[in-house]
């Protein structure tokens, strides 16, 4: 169930057909705040309603386990978790409209896994020596939600260099701009926002940090767990 604000009132709680037909009326606008019970933050409708979205896999979680698994190892593609999301949500009430927001949910989940699995690789001295440093990009023609990226960056201690968000890997604002509380992308369910490596001579060029600087390897203070699907339904 979603909560929308609407002129600084909450209401809610909203069945997400319900909210899908007022965005299809236009009483409301993607832009609208919202949020559901367990996110703890408002965000655009769109993506809040990912989250009540994810919810929806509660029921087939080692199903997701095994999907998430495969995807972050290469033995799956969209096409096939397509295949296997139907195959498991078969007996289920379910709209196979909900299909593609499902899928989203599943990549988000193995990028995570993959940078989970990889982060020692990614933490090696020599990769931290030649690229110290990330920037926040959208990888697409433009992000999926509504949502003022550069505003979260900055309310998060992040700077800007010359226009560019970029911060050294083991900056905490990392973590902080994360939906998920982990200091590496993807931080929300917006796929189309990354980072990408920013090489020493650049970053000290720009002013991120100095020649001699080291860069501290990053330390999980937790392991992989599937997002939005446990934390939706706390």
């Amino acid at each position: 169930m979603i909560y929308l604000l609407i002129n600084d009132e909450s209401t809610g709680p909203h069945a997400p057909k319900a909210v899908q037909a007022m965005l299809d009326n236009g009483q409301i606008t993607s832009e609208c705040p919202a949020c559901i019970n367990g996110m703890g933050f408002w965000r655009s409708v769109g993506e809040t309603m990912m989250w009540a979205r994810a919810q929806l896999l509660g029921p087939i979680q080692p199903d997701v386990e095994t999907m998430v698994q495969k995807i972050a190892a290469g033995r799956l593609d969209l096409a096939g978790a397509r295949v296997g999301l139907r195959k498991a949500l078969h007996d289920s009430t379910l709209d196979m409209d909900v299909l593609e927001p499902l899928c989203t949910i599943l990549v988000a989940n193995a990028y995570l896994l993959q940078k989970c699995q990889r982060l020692e690789e990614s933490q090696h001295a020599d990769v931290l020596r030649a690229r110290p440093a990330a920037e926040l990009v959208c990888v697409e023609s433009e992000p999926r939600f509504p949502r003022d990226w550069p505003t979260i960056w900055h309310e998060a201690g992040g700077k800007s260099f010359d226009g560019r968000l970029i911060a050294r890997k083991d900056d905490p604002v990392w973590l902080a701009i994360s939906d998920f509380g982990y200091p590496f992308s993807p931080f929300s369910f917006d796929l189309a926002m990354d980072m990408e490596d920013v090489a020493r001579e650049d970053a000290v060029k720009l002013g991120v940090l100095g020649e001699t600087d080291v860069i501290q390897p990053i330390k999980l203070d937790k392991g992989f767990k599937l997002v939005g699907i446990v934390e939706a339904q706390a």
